[in-house]
């Protein structure tokens, strides 16, 4: 215990941490559980194969219209926030007359939809 204090902080070159590129299995269960925007819960996924060899995944979610403000933000900047951190193109429905709620259509990778709708979710 007292080696660790003593060398705290360490000495020598500074090594940023970045998460392997693949998705954790917590992630992956608890996108799995039905809840808003699932597919359970109007979702519906389709999978493509990209122009230079990557697939590219297509998801749809339903969000209730009185919590789609939440995942937009002042003036997009969650929802810029959300398409930043997860690399997807996401896009929202206009609200057309008194719909309930609203599609949001996600694009991107396997790994950034799977991340763009955990986000969304979260909020």
């Amino acid at each position: 215990m007292s080696l660790v204090l003593a060398q705290s902080p360490p000495k020598g070159p500074i090594q940023m941490y970045s998460p392997p590129p693949q998705t954790s299995p917590l992630l992956r269960t608890q996108l799995s559980s039905p809840g808003v925007g699932s597919p359970s819960n109007g979702g519906t996924p389709s999978v493509t194969n990209g122009n230079n060899g990557t697939m590219t995944t297509s998801q749809q979610m339903k969000i209730p219209n009185d919590l789609i403000g939440c995942v937009i933000g002042r003036k997009g900047s969650k929802i810029n926030e959300i398409r930043m951190m997860s690399g997807a193109q996401i896009k929202i429905s206009n609200n057309e007359g008194e719909l309930v709620d609203r599609m949001v259509s996600i694009t991107g990778t396997p790994d950034s939809v799977t991340l763009a709708q955990y986000l969304i979710s979260s909020r």
